[in-house]
């Protein structure tokens, strides 16, 4: 008798939860132009259905093809926790690359400075479908640094909450394309 219980009360909870999956996957389709979703491919830093305007009055037809091998550059502010305050810049190159399926990644290669001390070091890692996984080295060692970003195109910056054993904090970059 338990087990009836359990199979009719699964099958209620799976038939309350449909419903929500699929209007849940309608937003996220709705709002693929905004956000960088569609297979989680950078190429979204650019909206590929308008193809014709980049913010700073340059136009051009970029598509996913082309996109590849392109190189923007980041700079910024990083601070701890939900803190405000400042505590130190961030800057470096993302070059857009593309895997054996023809999916796009981008790879970061950067360094930070702390605006306190006069440490800094340099920063590395693999951004794709909205996730950042990198290390910092510094001169007391390597950091592994995960963390989600998100790219606000109408702004042209980067915004990322990231993570290291014990700490956590946001960023905030200016993304500028290089020629």
């Amino acid at each position: 008798m338990k087990k009836i219980y359990t199979i009719v009360l699964m099958i209620a909870t799976l038939a309350v939860l449909i419903p929500t999956l699929v209007f849940a996957d309608e937003t996220i389709i709705d709002n693929e132009d905004t956000y960088i979703q569609s297979d989680g491919n950078i190429n979204e830093i650019i909206d590929i259905e308008e193809n014709n305007e980049l913010h700073d009055g340059i136009t051009s037809s970029i598509t996913k093809n082309n996109l590849i091998g392109k190189q923007f550059q980041i700079r910024g502010k990083w601070g701890k926790a939900r803190n405000e305050e400042i505590d130190g810049y961030f800057g470096g190159i993302l070059t857009i690359k593309s895997t054996h399926n023809n999916r796009l990644y981008g790879i970061f290669n950067g360094k930070y400075n702390k605006t306190d001390e006069n440490n800094n070091g340099e920063l590395i890692g693999i951004m794709k479908n909205g996730y950042f996984n990198g290390k910092i080295i510094s001169s007391d060692g390597e950091i592994k640094v995960t963390g989600l970003y998100r790219i606000d195109r109408e702004n042209q910056l980067l915004k990322m909450q990231w993570m290291v054993p014990f700490h956590a904090g946001w960023a905030v970059g200016r993304i500028n394309i290089l020629d």
